[in-house]
């Protein structure tokens, strides 16, 4: 008997250690294969596929009371086109207390509040309370103030005269006051740009924000005519004022007399930068613009997570919206991984950015049009308005439940389609290994569209299915609908010869 001489075959062992975040930018057959071309609703900051960004109930857990949570959930229940919420801080020096509000305009421009304070949450009355006979032509922007040593809070659009809720003589109107597209305090003067003005920075009385009376005393304007384009928006940042443009970054030296004030010209940018952006988080400022992300620290302006600039180009984000919170910058925008995803008429992604490692995950699929940081004494985080399907709207909060009003989202993670370095070799996927606590799927795709799908079942041990699957260049994709997931260090096990 002659002996059959069998070739060896080759075997490889893909192990994926660290998930890594979206990568847009290189090609897919260099990309490793750790990092994702298509990755939301997951969080991959610790290496592992865990539970991404989620929103509950504002009610849910404002008090310690399910009784008032239920009750301001019934009456927030009434309240189904909410455009725009608001913070106002409020410390009532007489009793010595907090008596902040959470406040939100409705589709008819009027005015409501109810209180974050569960003593002045009434079990009986009716707390959400609505501001006289006011009514807002389109949703008006707001900041807080300590006018005349009470805490009042400031509306202003570029419609409406300007209106201030707080004060001892209630709500009142600044006529004289200019229509105000955006605003910031700095040094007791509030800083604005003016709508129809698009090459002056207007400014207040010093310690008066409702004085805008022109004099050498008293309120002004600083006239910007250069090629960085209109001024879009004020940011008290530092000990400046800066001026957020088309295409570039002014800075005001601005201290008590005005006479002494000095205008100095940063940065020039090759993309348009959306103005209801740029937020400033702790040490740095952060903006999105045509062409991406940018970090600006009140003198460079450097782009980041570059990986995500594709997903951003060609669209309009006029409508986008941020916040900040905990180290943590929240961007709610439109956004596509790829030509193939439909874009709607308003925000389709939040992007959370972790601000000291500057790694990004994305709740994909939701429309959140408006985010507000609250920082109150019972509560505090991201309260946001999201549209759901029936096209009515809804106040929540941000948190990292994997799940939107209680419904778990859907996860995707799926790597760049790769021929894992060995181009000329065909191959074989053999065998699948995972470690998966909640139950979720694998699906494996070669270069010409032909895939297997691999369910795995929630366990705390590692699983292994077996398959096979011809190709030189595959993708690896996760999926799972639990809102809990744990996926850690899949590997397969690949033959290089295609036997």
């Amino acid at each position: 008997m002659k002996s059959l001489t069998v070739p060896s075959m080759s075997q490889m062992r893909v192990k994926i250690t660290d998930f890594g975040g979206v990568n847009l930018k290189k090609s897919e057959n260099i990309s490793p294969v750790t990092q994702a071309r298509r990755a939301f609703n997951f969080s991959s900051h610790s290496g592992a596929l865990t539970a991404g960004i989620g929103i509950k109930d504002i009610a849910d857990n404002l008090f310690n009371s399910p009784e008032k949570n239920t009750k301001l959930k019934s009456e927030l229940g009434a309240h189904k086109n909410i455009k725009r919420t608001y913070f106002a801080k409020k410390y009532n020096l007489d009793l010595g207390a907090r008596e902040d509000k959470l406040m939100f305009v409705d589709a008819q421009g009027r005015l409501h509040y109810f209180p974050l304070s569960s003593a002045q949450f009434d079990e009986t009355a009716k707390n959400i309370k609505t501001v006289g006979n006011l009514k807002f032509s389109v949703p008006p922007q707001a900041i807080n103030y300590r006018l005349n040593s009470t805490d009042v809070t400031i509306f202003t659009n570029a419609v409406d005269p300007m209106i201030v809720f707080g004060a001892t003589q209630g709500v009142y109107k600044v006529i004289d006051a200019p229509h105000i597209t955006s605003m910031a305090l700095h040094y007791e003067r509030l800083f604005a740009t003016v709508d129809g003005e698009k090459s002056a920075v207007w400014f207040s009385d010093d310690l008066d924000p409702t004085n805008w009376s022109v004099s050498l005393t008293e309120a002004g304007f600083i006239q910007m005519l250069d090629e960085r384009g209109a001024l879009l928006k004020v940011l008290a940042f530092g000990d400046y004022v800066y001026v957020f443009r088309d295409f570039g970054i002014s800075r005001i030296t601005a201290y008590a007399d005005q006479q002494s004030f000095s205008v100095g010209h940063l940065f020039v940018s090759s993309g348009r930068i959306y103005p209801n952006t740029v937020m400033a988080c702790g040490d740095v400022v952060i903006f999105l613009a045509s062409d991406g992300l940018y970090r600006f620290d009140g003198i460079n302006c450097t782009k980041i997570l570059t990986g995500l600039d594709k997903g951003f180009l060609g669209l309009d984000n006029t409508s986008a919206c941020v916040g900040f919170f905990e180290n943590k910058f929240y961007l709610a925008c439109k956004f596509r991984f790829d030509e193939m995803d439909e874009i709607p008429l308003e925000n389709n992604a939040v992007i959370e950015v972790d601000i000291n490692s500057f790694s990004a995950d994305i709740l994909f699929g939701v429309c959140v049009f408006d985010i507000n940081t609250v920082l109150s004494e019972e509560f505090s985080g991201v309260c946001v308005c999201v549209k759901l399907n029936d096209n009515q709207t809804k106040i929540g909060v941000f948190d990292h439940s994997g799940a939107v009003f209680g419904e778990a989202t859907k996860k995707e993670w799926t790597s760049p389609l790769t021929d894992l370095g060995y181009p000329a070799k065909r191959k074989m996927i053999r065998r699948v290994c995972v470690t998966t606590l909640t139950p979720c799927e694998v699906v494996l795709t070669n270069e010409d569209g032909y895939e297997k799908r691999l369910k795995f079942k929630g366990s705390t041990r590692p699983q292994e299915l077996v398959t096979r699957l011809f190709g030189a260049r595959f993708s690896f994709k996760f999926l799972t609908s639990s809102a809990r997931p744990e996926i850690v260090s899949p590997h397969v096990v690949i033959s290089l010869d295609g036997r």
